[in-house]
Order: C-alpha cells, then structure tokens, then sequence
C-alpha cells in the first residue's frame, strides 16, 4: 500500500509538479513508491554533474587549473559509481547496465570540463548583507525556507548579483515554426522562487538569475521583486490546495489532472488509477511511450532461445485500440516476473514504441506491471510528523536508548527488513548505511537512488539509523516481534 502524504513544505520542483498534477505531486512524495518507477540516466548524469559544480567553491579554493579538474573529476567519479551501483540493485533500473554506456556520459563529462574551467575563480564564503553592488559571496547547497518553513529549496550557487541554476535539460520549449523560442516558464517560475529563498534567508535580492544549460551560454532571467515574492506565495498555495484536498479524503482521483499533456512524463502511469480510466487511443502518439492494459489470452510464450518473451493479451484501456496484440521480444532479464503470468491475468504495459505499421514493441524504458502487484493507494489521514511511535524501549541511559524486545525495521522506499535481536549493540551491524529521514527509515540502497529533487523535499538532514533513531521512528515502519 502506498499512502499519499500531507507535506509539511514545497519547493520550487514540487511546486512545478503541483502545477501539473496533484496527485503525481503526491506519488512522488509516498514512502514505498521506488519500486514502481523506472529512472533515467539521463537524470542521474544530472545529478552527479550538479553534485560536482555545487561544490566548486570548495573545489576552487584548493587551486585551479589540473589540480581543480582532477578534483572535479574524482567528484564525478565517485558520484556516478554510487548512482551507478544503486540502479544496478534497483528492480528496474539494473537494466540499463554500466555508467559509461549510459546515453549522453562523455558529453556531459566533457562539458563539466568546460564549466569548471569557466566558472572557476574567488569565491567568498560570507553571507551578504544590505543592499550593496558588489557581491563576491558564493552560497552553496543551503537549505534555505521561508513563509513559516512552508516553502524549501537548496540553491545552486550564487555568485555576485546573480543566481546560478545548472540545468541538464532543454532551456527552450519544443520549437513552433510560427513563434520564436521560448524559454521554458518552469523553469523561470523555480528561479523567482530559489530568488525569493535566498532574499528570506539572507536580507539580500538576487537582482539575475542565470540558467546554465548542458551546452552553450547561461541564458538570464531578470528577478523583479514582486513577481519572486507573488510565485513564493503561489507555491505555498498550491501546498495548502494540495493537503486540503488529500484531508479530505474520499476518491484519490480527484487529485488527479489526467490529460495527454499532463501524463506525458508522469513517471507513475503504471499505478495512477486515473491514468487508466482516462487514456484512449486519442493519446497514441503524444506520450513518452504507449501504454496498453488488458488480460492475458494465454500463457507468455519464450522466444529467442528463452532469453525473451512473448505476451498476448486483448487491450482494454490505453492508447491501443480495443484488440487483441502480442508485444515481443519482452527481455526474460529485465521483466522477471512474466514467468508466474498465467492466461487470465491482468498486465499493464507502459513506455512501448510503436512501428511504422503501428505494432507495438518494447524499448529500454518498458515497464510492466501485473495489476495483482499493483499497490493499493490511499490518502493520509493526518500530516506527516503529526504522529510518535511508541516501542519497546527502557528509559535511555547514558544518552542512549535501549531497545528491550525484538523488532522489525522496514525502509519505507523498498520495504526491505531487517530483524533485530532485544539489547543489540551499538552500532547496529544489520542496519549499517541505513538513515532515518524525516523519521523514515531508508536503507543504504534507496539512499544512494535520492535525487536532487528527493532531497529538496526532506525537511532535516539524514541520520544514521541507530537506536535513538529508531525511537524516533514513524509508527508502521517499526514491528514488535
């Protein structure tokens, strides 16, 4: 079961995704959903080139030249073996194999040459005050907040009068032969906001913002005050429209914004009810991918020697029109669980490409979902951080807990266990690399899949998982044995 949160804050992506859709905004935010979504190495070389240049301050002020590069470079090398080894453990994302065969690796190594050699140079460590010219003070990866912790977000980096905010992907809308280009309004709306943060965190207004693309030139954003402050106060808004509606519970559905624009990139098709009862065959075409769901007319056939599949079942929802299909080659490595299919058993498939004779085929990013192992949703009944959690622990001695019963610790992303025995020692073995976040348990494999955009959400920094932490846990994450 997957439960959509109340969220105690937002931050400038969450806002976009609000924009969007409710319920996605949701999803994104329930404990327990990694399972279900399939990430892109396209996001993960984005995170470890924004890893990298967030750090170049620290990485400039030990010199320039070979030494800042061989620095960044160990950066990046470390960054992409810890994604690199979390998508290789992930049920999904183990398909795409190592780092350097991932699309796109040497290009954006090689444009993180560039912007290192570029953006290197004196950079302050103070925080600004008033309202002076002359900047020279670069902030970092700081947590800021603002309107009463209600709004959050981790800036890039600032440097003089400007924000800088490194981007991995398209600046500009897909072109219009009729228009001129057009820079995309997300990502001038996240600016204003990270402006708005840095002037509640310091007093001082960013007066530029400056989007660093993957190639080429930075493109610059004015901040004029009152449009900051009036998509802060939006953000917050849209937070507060966004718990009402989960308070309120009933059908999650009402969360949801189903539409072919809205769905496109949606990376929780395969579980999002509304998606189904929505999509039809109009949408063919305008997705990342068509997705087809229906019932199995016989048992999956191997193919190819038995390394693949082959799945036939009759289409009742999606972009397919209502028929019979068969979608083969189904890799045996990368879709384990066809093999327990049976005819009769419902399937959704998400992410196939479609031949120019119109038959559907599976690419690198298909997913498919029986619908018995589809998870059930369900609103929050109350925000997150409203409940304790009583265990069974002795009063603390020493400054530390002491756990007096056996229990079960469950990571909310995975739902992986681990049992421990009453009275075990510190630290704990069985849990070493696992962190509580915002009172949630996640294991060292989870952790290592966080994104930007994940952190940007957590209210506190990780904690590794001892026994105070597990105290201190949400209520369902711990079992008494």
């Amino acid at each position: 079961m997957l439960t959509i949160p109340q969220l105690p804050s937002t931050t400038p992506t969450l806002a976009e995704t609000m924009r969007t859709c409710l319920l996605w905004a949701g999803l994104s935010r329930a404990h327990g959903n990694q399972p279900y979504v399939l990430g892109n190495p396209k996001a993960w070389l984005g995170t470890a080139y924004h890893e990298v240049l967030e750090a170049l301050p620290a990485s400039a002020s030990g010199g320039a030249g070979t030494a800042l590069l061989q620095r960044a470079e160990a950066r990046w090398n470390q960054a992409v073996a810890r994604l690199e080894e979390a998508a290789a453990r992930h049920p999904l994302n183990h398909r795409f194999g190592s780092a350097t065969t991932w699309r796109g690796y040497y290009l954006v190594l090689e444009t993180l040459r560039l912007r290192m050699a570029e953006l290197a140079g004196t950079f302050g460590t103070g925080k600004p005050s008033g309202t002076g010219e002359s900047k020279t003070w670069a902030l970092r990866e700081e947590e800021c907040s603002a309107l009463s912790g209600k709004l959050r977000g981790r800036i890039d980096l600032v440097r003089g009068d400007a924000l800088i905010d490194f981007k991995t992907g398209a600046l500009y809308e897909p072109e219009d032969a009729d228009a001129p280009p057009s820079l995309k309004a997300g990502y001038v709306r996240q600016l204003r906001i990270y402006a708005y943060l840095v002037y509640a965190a310091t007093g001082w207004r960013p007066r530029r913002g400056l989007l660093y693309p993957l190639a080429g030139p930075p493109v610059e954003v004015d901040l004029e005050a009152s449009a900051c402050e009036a998509e802060a106060a939006e953000a917050v808004r849209r937070l507060e429209q966004y718990n009402s509606a989960v308070a309120g519970g009933g059908d999650l559905k009402r969360l949801a914004s189903p539409s072919a624009e809205a769905c496109r990139w949606c990376p929780f098709k395969t579980i999002c009810p509304a998606f189904w009862t929505s999509a039809d065959e109009s949408w063919a075409g305008t997705l990342d991918g068509e997705a087809v769901a229906g019932r199995l007319t016989k048992p999956p056939q191997a193919v190819h020697g038995g390394v693949a599949w082959s799945v036939a079942f009759a289409v009742d929802a999606g972009t397919e029109a209502h028929q019979e299909i068969v979608i083969a080659p189904l890799s045996a490595a990368v879709h384990p669980s066809i093999p327990q299919l049976y005819q009769g058993a419902r399937v959704r498939i998400v992410g196939l490409g479609r031949r120019s004779n119109g038959a559907l085929f599976p690419t690198q990013r298909t997913i498919m979902l029986p619908e018995a192992d589809a998870p059930t949703l369900q609103l929050a009944a109350s925000p997150i951080g409203s409940a304790t959690t009583k265990l069974a622990f002795d009063a603390p001695q020493e400054g530390e807990e002491k756990m007096v019963s056996p229990m079960t610790v469950t990571c909310c992303c995975c739902k992986k266990k681990v049992q421990l025995e009453a009275n075990p020692p510190e630290p704990l073995a069985e849990l070493a690399g696992w962190v509580s976040i915002d009172k949630k348990p996640v294991c060292s494999d989870c952790l290592a899949l966080f994104t930007e955009e994940d952190w940007e959400w957590c209210t506190q920094p990780p904690r590794p998982l001892g026994l105070s932490e597990i105290a201190r846990l949400m209520p369902g994450d711990t079992e008494p044995l």
